[in-house]
């Protein structure tokens, strides 16, 4: 796998992929920039809300959670292009898409690594990854996301407001999420209160 992933195509490939690719940005960012942001956000995240946290479960938590943020795009490397989430989460045929584009994944790993049953993003993900691990990954993806729209607005760029209100909307549900978590864990749910609070003025 190692020697795979070292001489192969697949890390340059989410450099190549650009995000967006359907709206105007005043600058681009790539697969892997955005992975490396919510891996950084969910090294934070984690951090803040159980603080001084140090004992074998609080560090596989944040290990799992490391390493989902990590790998969570990984699949795109074989999709070869950032599918918008208009069109992987639209009411029409979004669950229909998900699910194509997932056997896709899963035949091109297959045909890559010599995988089979898995999903492109799972051949580095704990394949039973408890509900916790998903809910903060997927928070900071959204967060990442947001960070982006916050840099092009600062920038003077308009074209991306249309979809702050579905962005909002499923950070909030994550961080709701992700609070019943932190409080079943003894952590400190200030932390995503205060990201809830500041939703309100996105």
């Amino acid at each position: 796998m190692l020697e795979k992933i070292y001489n192969g195509k697949h890390l340059s490939k989410l450099d190549k992929i650009m995000q967006w690719e359907d709206k105007e940005t005043v600058r681009s960012e790539s697969v892997s920039t955005h992975s490396y942001k919510t891996t950084v956000f969910c090294s934070v995240l984690l951090d803040d809300v159980f603080p001084g946290f140090d004992n074998p479960e609080w560090n596989t938590l944040k290990v799992k959670c490391m390493n989902r943020a990590l790998f969570h795009d990984w699949d795109e490397t074989f999709i070869s292009r950032d599918i918008s989430h208009e069109v992987k989460y639209n009411k029409y045929n979004g669950e229909c898409i998900r699910d194509t584009l997932d056997k896709y994944a899963r035949a091109a790993a297959a045909e890559d690594f010599g995988l089979k049953n898995v999903i492109g993003s799972s051949m580095f993900l704990d394949k039973a990854a408890d509900f916790g691990v998903y809910s903060i990954v997927k928070l900071c993806d959204w967060m990442a996301m947001s960070y982006f729209i916050k840099r092009e607005q600062s920038l003077g760029n308009t074209s991306l407001n249309d979809v702050i209100p579905m962005m909002v909307t499923n950070m909030q549900r994550c961080c709701e999420s992700v609070k019943d978590f932190v409080v079943m864990m003894g952590g400190k749910e200030a932390v995503l209160n205060k990201l809830i609070e500041s939703l309100k003025t996105f």
